[in-house]
């Protein structure tokens, strides 16, 4: 997968050094690049939120059906990775 904020970064220091970007690519890439970073972020958000949501509701008295326990196993293994622990 790729890492999106290493590679905006790196762009982004690119157009920095490399005068010779006259057609401003490589900073339009280092933004492509930061907004899908951003947007990688806002997902591993969505996913502790259905997460928390889940358990929220098996603390109510509301047991999850196997789909949504399988979908939470998912959903934890993309949370971890997400978050590079």
């Amino acid at each position: 997968m790729t890492d999106h904020k290493t590679e905006a970064v790196n762009y982004l220091i690119a157009s920095k050094i490399d005068a010779r970007d006259d057609d401003g690519l490589k900073p339009a890439i280092a933004q492509v690049h930061a907004t899908l970073y951003l947007a990688e972020q806002q997902r591993i958000a969505n996913l502790i939120a259905y997460y928390a949501l889940a358990f929220s509701q098996e603390a109510n008295g509301t047991v999850p059906s196997q789909h949504t326990l399988k979908r939470l196993d998912v959903a934890s293994d993309q949370i971890i990775e997400g978050l590079g622990l």
